[in-house]
């Protein structure tokens, strides 16, 4: 049986690839090529790994496996709720920075703005976990703010020309 981490790689690994070639067919290179990939794996990472958190949640709810936190049956209640939920917003604000990074690219120059909004709620819903789970919460937080300096330094140059203006790429 294949594990669950292989399986969010293999997605991730798709992901990238897929993000690039979609990003490289569209004309865009060089630095600009680079942001936008970064920011819209972003997107797909969140989606991905949010996915595999969901699908795991529930075999273990649908198998009452054991929490490895403290042991007790995973059961249908406010605890399973809540992480189901967390799950489900995470992957929603990765599909809309997946969707505004696609019309970014495409010249619309206000969807960084909603990529900025959305990675920021990522970081606000993320940071109050470290304390609870600190790998998920540190990983999760590092890579929004990486996503949101991208776009911050990149927003104005990429419309200019490409990322902190090193390259003259058509758009």
């Amino acid at each position: 049986m294949v594990h669950i981490d292989t399986v969010v790689l293999i997605v991730l690994l798709v992901g990238l690839i897929a993000v690039g070639v979609g990003h490289w067919r569209r004309a865009q290179r060089g630095w600009r090529l680079v942001g936008l990939v970064f920011v819209s794996f972003y997107g797909v990472g969140l989606v991905a790994m949010l996915a595999a958190h969901c699908v795991d949640i529930l075999y273990n709810l649908i198998l009452a496996n054991r929490s490895v936190v403290d042991g007790s049956a995973f059961t249908y209640n406010w605890r399973t709720y809540s992480l189901l939920l967390f799950g489900v917003l995470l992957i929603e604000r990765g599909v809309r920075v997946l969707l505004a990074t696609r019309r970014f690219a495409a010249g619309d120059s206000r969807a960084h703005g909603e990529i900025l909004r959305n990675a920021g709620v990522v970081l606000a819903i993320t940071l109050p976990t470290i304390p609870i789970h600190a790998f998920f919460g540190v990983l999760i937080s590092a890579w929004t703010s990486l996503a949101l300096l991208v776009t911050a330094l990149g927003s104005v140059s990429w419309v200019r020309g490409g990322l902190l203006g090193m390259d003259r790429s058509p758009p």
